[in-house]
């Protein structure tokens, strides 16, 4: 979502979010290379609460894995079927329609209730930063 953003209306985001074909080897291959250059088993990957999607996690501050002060290094997930993409330097991304799309069903799930008020405030960002593009375009 932020790549097709304008720059002001970017979420600050501390993770990645992936694509992969493969998300459970892709994690831990990230898992392996990440703790190789840092020369020590800082980095766990586990499966996240979606089926299909994996976690790479550091173990934070305090060095144990599970705890609260673990960070999100990324997720790994695999393309939504159906979910169109644009590809831009060599990277695809989902369209933004099927962002929006997503963000609307979410919010009609009463389960993701904890996403509800990120899931507006995207909502929002895309609204306001397609209102602005438009509005460049038009000079």
């Amino acid at each position: 979502m932020n790549k097709q953003l304008l720059q002001p209306f970017r979420r600050k985001t501390n993770d990645w979010d992936i694509f992969s074909n493969t998300p459970r080897k892709s994690s831990m291959q990230l898992k392996t290379v990440l703790n190789r250059n840092a020369g020590t088993r800082h980095y766990y990957n586990k499966p996240a609460l979606f089926k299909g999607t994996y976690k790479v996690k550091s173990v934070g501050d305090d060095g144990v894995k599970g705890t609260e002060d673990d960070k999100e290094v990324a997720d790994y997930s695999k393309i939504p079927r159906g979910a169109k993409t644009i590809t831009s330097d060599g990277i695809k991304y989902i369209k933004m329609n099927n962002i929006v799309k997503d963000r609307y069903k979410s919010l009609r799930d009463k389960e993701s209730k904890f996403r509800h008020a990120k899931d507006r405030a995207d909502l929002d960002r895309i609204r306001t930063s397609s209102f602005v593009r438009s509005a460049l375009y038009r000079r």
